[in-house]
Parts: C-alpha cells; structure tokens; sequence
C-alpha cells in the first residue's frame, strides 16, 4: 500500500534524491545537457516544502515519488519537480500524486491511501502478499 501526504523537512533528502533520478533521466530523453533541477540545494528543497504545495507518496515510510505545486492565482497553478523512484513506476504512483495536486489546486488536498486497485501489481512487484491495495480512499 502506499500513500501520498504533504511533504515535511524530513522528506527533504528523499525528495531530492528522487529529483535527481528523475532529471537525469530526463535530460537524456529530452537531449538536453542540463536542467536546474539537477543543481538544487537542500536549502532550495526546504524553502519549498515551507513556502508551497510539496506532496511525497510513500511505501512503508519510504518516499518513493513527489511533486511541487505553487498556486500562482484563483486558476492557475504551477507543476513542478514531479518524479518517481525508477523501482516505484509503472505502479500508478504518478497517476495518484497527480490526482492529489489536482485535489490541491482546487483548494482541497486531502491525505490519500490506495488500497486494493494496485495489489496484484504490488504484489508482483515486490513479492510481499501483505500489501492490500485497491480504490483510493481519502483518510
């Protein structure tokens, strides 16, 4: 089961490892050199999670993806810095962390857990049968 939350100082060091995977990787797709994402400070990640919108999703306490969203006025909203761990994807973990930032830029961000939907892929995944996962339920 995993599941998404606001982000706090002490995801600070996951959220920048994920950052750094994620970019990398982009980069190469895209067939760019670099990106600012990949020169980020832990300062720049801790003024985020104080200043906006920061969700992390989570599998045993462990943050597996994240986001960044600042409301820039009443309609629009500004995405950034979404990844997932390479080993977390294809799992419907992005899918979820975007269903939390639209949750957000509507002004209702609720805490979600996903349960049952993603067992079998959990499961198969990680070879662990205690993992229930199916619907999205908000806590």
């Amino acid at each position: 089961m995993f599941s998404v939350r606001k982000a706090t100082l002490g995801d600070t060091e996951s959220i920048m490892k994920i950052t750094q995977q994620a970019f990398k990787k982009y980069i190469e797709v895209a067939g760019i050199t670099d990106t600012a994402a990949l020169h980020e400070t832990k300062e720049q990640v801790e003024y985020d999670i104080l200043n906006k919108n920061v969700y992390v999703a989570y599998i045993d306490d462990v943050v597996v993806g994240s986001v960044r969203m600042e409301q820039i006025n009443e309609h629009t909203a500004y995405l950034s810095r979404f990844g997932v761990s390479d080993e977390y994807q294809n799992l419907g973990i992005g899918k979820s962390i975007m269903a939390v930032f639209n949750f957000s830029a509507k002004g209702s961000a609720p805490s979600l857990r996903f349960t049952d939907i993603l067992s079998q892929r959990i499961r198969t995944a990680f070879s662990a049968s205690s993992l229930p996962c199916t619907k999205a339920v908000s806590s």
